[in-house]
């Protein structure tokens, strides 16, 4: 299964405290976690474009599956970043001042779930396919 696509967030539960787990200022998490943001995938072979689209802000990420780069997060931050696919899946492990973060999304063809995680805190967000 490719991950090309767009996809509109649905649902979500708990991404503010995954955003204060990760060391995310108050006033950040508070407008990350009330966004509802859409996500384009543009993939070529290993080669991905992550474009993630809120109101406020747009964040791109372009990368090759396996190798590791450094990542500029939503709130300024350098964290080294690795996206790896597993089947349906990609998997982000982003590494940040001594913490590690874990992004799961898991494709479908009706859309894709994100799981995040940092320590003992996990957040889910749904996204239905539009494109």
């Amino acid at each position: 299964m490719g991950f090309a696509g767009t996809y509109e967030m649905t649902r979500g539960d708990n991404y503010e405290e995954f955003l204060k787990e990760i060391g995310v200022g108050l006033a950040t998490r508070k407008i990350a976690a009330a966004s509802r943001p859409t996500v384009e995938i543009q993939q070529d072979g290993d080669n991905l474009k992550l474009k993630t689209t809120t109101t406020l802000k747009t964040i791109e990420l372009v990368f090759t599956l396996g190798i590791e780069f450094t990542e500029e997060t939503e709130d300024g931050r350098k964290a080294q970043t690795l996206i790896t696919a597993d089947g349906d899946k990609l998997i982000q492990v982003r590494k940040l001042e001594g913490l590690t973060a874990t992004t799961t999304r898991t494709f479908s063809d009706d859309g894709l779930d994100a799981t995040f995680q940092s320590g003992n805190v996990v957040s889910r967000r749904s996204y239905k396919r539009t494109a």
